[in-house]
């Protein structure tokens, strides 16, 4: 057989597939991209769920509560108001800053950190003491409105 002929019987290398499935353009690294970004929005997602879900419950606490107030069951509502107020301030700023307050301290920190500087201390002897007070006691139901709407107020606020 002659170097002519030995050429002839050659094949052409360009015919030959080239089989490289990790390269930067193929499916594969698309399909990669495309699962990372599902996961990312699916914890932002998550996370988002999670920061307002205490927003959400306790807005909807302090609806139940209006609508009892408007059914005249003012001492309840005051009553229950103080532990759901408390429940919002510790979702808000964290147990440690709050949990352990008491009476006009409590009052004075919750005048401290609103920010739509609502007047809590006027309030104080109804909101510490409304759980153990006689029913007659009872601050009148504009009044207890006026608080609900302030605590509304504290939970659309961001932090």
């Amino acid at each position: 057989m002659t170097r002519a002929e030995a050429l002839i019987q050659l094949r052409d290398i360009r015919g030959l597939p080239v089989s490289e499935p990790l390269v930067p353009g193929s499916a594969v690294w698309w399909l990669l991209l495309l699962g990372g970004v599902v996961l990312v929005l699916a914890y932002g997602l998550w996370r988002y769920r999670a920061v307002l879900s205490w927003r959400i419950e306790a807005r909807q606490q302090l609806r139940e509560l209006r609508c009892r107030l408007r059914a005249g069951q003012e001492h309840a509502v005051l009553a229950e108001f103080s532990s759901v107020l408390r429940r919002i301030a510790m979702a808000r700023k964290g147990r440690q800053a709050c949990a352990g307050l008491c009476g006009a301290g409590w009052l004075a920190w919750l005048q401290a950190q609103d920010p739509n500087a609502f007047p809590w201390t006027q309030y104080a002897e109804y909101l510490t003491e409304a759980r153990y007070a006689p029913p007659e006691t009872v601050l009148p139901a504009a009044q207890i409105d006026a608080l609900l709407q302030a605590a509304m107020a504290w939970t659309q606020r961001h932090v």
